[in-house]
């Protein structure tokens, strides 16, 4: 029997027995395999028997022990033969194993998918000043908005967990006190979160909303040494489901420098500058194509991306570089690998009140709502377990009520955000607002949105007022 490995991921190793496994030596010789992964940091194995001829009882032996020697790493079995899986069932030990169809199937399974990025470090920004939400939370970080329950940031922090980054560096203007308060009383993971105090505004050219960041990726090299190895960087404000192990495995395959993702429901607007390897959903990009792409800056609304040793290099050596397009076009410049990966993930950014109102809808679609038993509510609605609902208030379309928000008597919403500790006098009426303790905001009349100051019941003149403007 021969041993083929391939690792996979950082923290996944596939084994591969090849030929017959019918020695009394077979669990030793896949325990020292096994021995030596770990010691390169490895702590999940796939077992993939799919080239394996012949088993007998020692082999089965093998497969059921190495689970309990090995019970800190995560041992799992694929591509098992029916004479070896009836066997198995015969015996009842399967139940105690972790077997899956396919390899594939395993690699997808979140008990691998844990371990898929174990040494892999991210950074997230989260230093954007509030300038989307104008006067409805001026303190708030836009990072720290509610996302059904917990903070955007939180669930970001999901994403990175779910696949095993352990260690996240999280970029704070200098008197943000507001994340790390929370992530001190709720942080159950105990994930590794570094808070890094960014450099003020005035002195980083081009810091507002994405600018500015190959000058802070430069500061977090000096102080923390955080672009050691491939990194991953997004932003606190961002909501995707991306598989960041296969946009990994990607980019260590095409040994790129940089490598950003797309929705793949923007690929066909682009396809005159890239060409498209549909069996891998991977878009490799040359030197003149990806220089040609990253012109456009709507091409970088994934808001994910991937950096190497090689980048990390140039940020240290150039310090004309502003922010995030630069540093892809002078990668492609200088005959740098660039890449892009396509995913079919929905993909939002709750940095501006319009993003931030489709994530909560979309999140509403994929999770379910908390049902409200009061009449007049649609079931499209969320509305917080801490939120007040008066007699009379009518909730139409896909509103969210947050935290401690009270809706007055016989008001009526549609497609209303009403945010944390926000008050809805009686009568009001509004349409496509996001409503906060002092103002309410249109989210589909600009960008920006428009605020507009001091909410009034329905029936007044400014009350009137903004019905009109809500409506128009």
């Amino acid at each position: 029997m021969r041993l083929q490995v391939s690792e996979i991921h950082d923290g996944i190793a596939v084994i591969e027995p090849i030929g017959a496994m019918v020695k009394t030596t077979v669990l030793q010789q896949l325990s020292n395999v096994i021995e030596a992964l770990i010691v390169k940091g490895r702590t999940a194995f796939l077992l993939d028997l799919s080239k394996t001829s012949r088993v007998n009882m020692s082999a089965l032996a093998a497969i059921v022990e190495l689970p309990a020697i090995f019970q800190r790493s995560q041992i799992a079995y694929s591509n098992l033969s029916d004479v070896v899986s009836r066997k198995l069932e015969s015996s009842g030990v399967d139940r105690g194993l972790q077997i899956f169809s396919t390899r594939q199937q395993a690699m997808n399974s979140p008990e691998f998918q844990a371990h898929a990025l174990k040494q892999t470090r991210a950074i997230l920004f989260c230093d954007g000043l509030n300038q989307g939400f104008g006067r409805l939370r001026p303190e708030l970080n836009p990072s720290m908005l509610d996302a059904l329950g917990e903070p955007v940031l939180s669930r970001s922090l999901d994403l990175l967990r779910r696949f095993g980054i352990q260690q996240t560096f999280l970029t704070l203007s200098q008197n943000d006190q507001q994340i790390p308060a929370y992530f001190r009383r709720s942080n159950p993971e105990n994930q590794a979160i570094v808070y890094c105090r960014m450099t003020s505004a005035t002195s980083l050219p081009f810091v507002g909303g994405r600018k500015g960041r190959a000058h802070q990726l430069r500061q977090l090299q000096s102080e923390h040494l955080a672009l050691d190895g491939d990194t991953v960087l997004s932003f606190g404000t961002d909501l995707a489901d991306v598989n960041l192990a296969e946009m990994m495995r990607t980019h260590r395959h095409q040994k790129a420098d940089f490598t950003f993702a797309m929705n793949a429901e923007n690929g066909c607007e682009y396809s005159d500058f890239v060409a498209q390897n549909s069996a891998k959903n991977l878009v490799s990009l040359g030197p003149i194509e990806s220089s040609k792409i990253l012109r456009r800056p709507q091409f970088f609304e994934t808001g994910i991306f991937i950096i190497s040793n090689g980048a990390a290099a140039l940020i240290e050596r150039d310090a004309s570089l502003h922010n995030l397009h630069d540093l892809g076009r002078k990668i492609s410049k200088e005959g740098g690998r660039v890449s892009c990966f396509h995913h079919n993930s929905k993909f939002h950014s709750c940095a501006t009140p319009k993003g931030y109102y489709n994530a909560l809808c979309h999140m509403n679609r994929s999770v379910g709502p908390e049902r409200t038993q009061r009449g007049g509510v649609d079931q499209t609605c969320y509305v917080s377990k801490g939120a007040i609902i008066n007699r009379g208030v009518e909730l139409l379309g896909s509103c969210f009520i947050q935290d401690g928000a009270t809706v007055g008597r016989n008001a009526v919403l549609e497609n209303c955000v009403v945010l944390k500790n926000a008050h809805v006098e009686s009568g009001f009426w509004g349409q496509n607002l996001l409503i906060g303790p002092d103002s309410t905001q249109d989210f589909l009349l600009s960008e920006h949105g428009a605020a507009v100051q001091n909410l009034d019941p329905a029936g007044s003149s400014k009350g009137q007022e903004q019905r009109t403007m809500a409506s128009a």
